[in-house]
């Protein structure tokens, strides 16, 4: 498994590229994203792919939710926890 900081920085990468569309957002590790809008439904089936794909874990449905997967530092914790031979 990648470091916390390799994994924080391909989900911010990712998330940046795939679904900011406005030039001055800059997605952060703490910064809300589906509380504040900037990830929706669509977003979340290509983001879960991006995961189950990079970090071989496969995020169950339930856990994509605000609670859960509104933060790339909470997408963190999950990829890790979930992690094999975590």
């Amino acid at each position: 498994m990648d470091t916390t900081s390799s994994v924080t920085a391909e989900l911010v990468g990712f998330i940046q590229s795939e679904f900011v569309t406005d030039p001055a957002t800059h997605v952060t590790p703490e910064m809300p994203l589906i509380s504040a809008g900037l990830i929706d439904s669509f977003s979340f089936v290509a983001l879960q792919r991006f995961i189950q794909k990079r970090f071989s874990v496969s995020v169950p449905d339930a856990s994509i939710n605000a609670d859960q997967f509104d933060t790339v530092e909470q997408m963190v914790a999950l990829i890790t926890q979930l992690a094999p031979g975590a």
